[in-house]
């Protein structure tokens, strides 16, 4: 299709001619492998809404279902759509982690529970986080 014919379809219909990537529904829309600098906008969302909140009004349980409920499900759609890339799912990891034990994303605390361990189903004994790295294999 000629550059004249697209520009007369679009101006006909009234829609505006885009380029890649966009977001669409909150999801990056790209051509060909999955790039971190697509998916960067959704991690920073993530981010700021986890600084957002004042952690120190939040119990640990709070702070658990803050994850749970706000943030895993922020990025559910995308993750299954995509598979993304380890370096974000690693550093999103790190931010629940550190928000939940910590209530601060940038200071890490001292627990002796692995990660790995504490996303296990409750019906295993554990909080029951689902592992964003398991979601993405």
């Amino acid at each position: 299709m000629t550059h004249t014919s697209l520009m007369s379809i679009s101006d006909t219909l009234g829609f505006t001619v885009g380029t890649l990537p966009f977001i669409y529904l909150g999801v990056p829309i790209f051509k060909g492998k999955p790039k971190a600098a697509y998916f960067q906008p959704v991690v920073d969302k993530i981010k700021l809404k986890l600084a957002s909140w004042k952690s120190f009004l939040l119990s640990f349980v709070g702070r658990l279902q803050f994850i749970k409920s706000v943030i895993q499900r922020m990025m559910i759609y995308s993750i299954t759509i995509y598979s993304w890339p380890a370096k974000l799912i690693n550093e999103l990891e790190k931010y629940m982690r550190n928000f939940m034990w910590s209530g601060d994303l940038d200071s890490r605390k001292l627990v002796t529970v692995a990660w790995k361990t504490t996303c296990t189903p409750l019906d295993e004994g554990r909080i029951g986080i689902t592992s964003i790295s398991n979601l993405n294999d």
